[in-house]
């Protein structure tokens, strides 16, 4: 906030305040001394267009454009209040968990059932086939040099590694967990969105988690959709931060869960039982996904 300027008298402050209001310029008046009112202009790089009015509205504050300002001021009053308590309705509409059938969000049904299958083959097939199977699913196969450079995807064209790693699950509660929390998040947001909007969403979340987690530990023996999951965490985040008239809320709880699973990555609380957390994909994810949120935002701005 930034004062642009003092006007004697209350009624004049206010009628001056309408005015700005009406160009765009949300401002506030306050009360100095000697009846003096100072005019605050919420944006300072309104300041200098808000200081021209001010000048104008000095030299000739009966001008008819200053005396239609109220009115005006008021019906716009009016439609932001409505959109306002529209916006309070979306809100308290919003389920966080909507019962919104699989079949309507195509995208997130493909995901369900990818992974549901994945999991099938390497529980039902010889574990010889299944590693072979698998090592065209990781994002590279194990380098006997220990070097890391995505030979597969570079030179052999296996573009899918990038972004098959998440549809694998050998756990079954890992693959529980993973596909209740897309449940809800794909059902939201796939409606939300759109299926090209989504599928965006969910290739490029996948893919940079995926390749966060492989620059950071060094290694391709990573799996799980997790890294998805915070990203559709995050996109939620940004929304519910920077944009509320998008209509999505972020639950205390699902805040809760979110910072805990992060913090246990840091401490790999099941590593002797040989499960490790990606906490690289976990953290890139959930970038990634407020990035998502937020690009509107700034392309608007920009």
């Amino acid at each position: 906030m930034r004062v642009i300027g003092y006007l004697q008298g209350e009624q004049a402050a206010r009628r001056f305040g309408d005015y700005l209001l009406t160009q765009g310029i949300e401002s506030r008046i306050e009360f100095e001394s000697e009846e003096l009112w100072a005019i605050w202009i919420l944006d300072e790089e309104l300041f200098a267009k808000a200081k021209s009015h001010l000048k104008r509205y000095e030299t000739d504050p009966e001008a008819p454009r200053f005396e239609v300002a109220s009115q005006k001021a008021e019906a716009i009053r009016q439609e932001d209040e409505a959109k306002t308590d529209l916006w309070r309705q979306r809100q308290k509409r919003l389920n966080f968990r909507p019962r919104i059938d699989l079949r309507s969000n195509k995208l997130t049904l493909c995901l369900f059932i990818a992974c549901i299958g994945i999991f099938a083959l390497a529980k039902l097939l010889p574990e010889a086939q299944w590693k072979s199977l698998e090592r065209w699913l990781f994002i590279s196969n194990l380098n006997p040099s220990g070097e890391v450079g995505l030979t597969e995807v570079r030179e052999q064209g296996q573009i899918w590694r990038l972004f098959t790693p998440c549809l694998i699950h050998t756990l079954f509660f890992h693959l529980l967990f993973n596909l209740w929390c897309l449940k809800d998040l794909g059902a939201i947001l796939e409606s939300k969105l759109g299926m090209p909007s989504f599928a965006c969403l969910i290739v490029s979340v996948g893919v940079g988690s995926n390749l966060a987690q492989y620059y950071f530990s060094q290694s391709p023996d990573f799996m799980g959709i997790s890294g998805i999951i915070f990203g559709l965490l995050g996109f939620i985040l940004g929304k519910w931060l920077y944009d509320p008239g998008f209509g999505l809320v972020m639950p205390t709880f699902v805040l809760g869960i979110m910072a805990i699973w992060l913090t246990l990555g840091f401490f790999q609380p099941f590593a002797n039982a040989g499960v490790l957390l990606a906490n690289a994909s976990h953290l890139s994810g959930l970038i990634l996904g407020v990035v998502a949120a937020l690009l509107p935002i700034w392309k608007a701005r920009w």
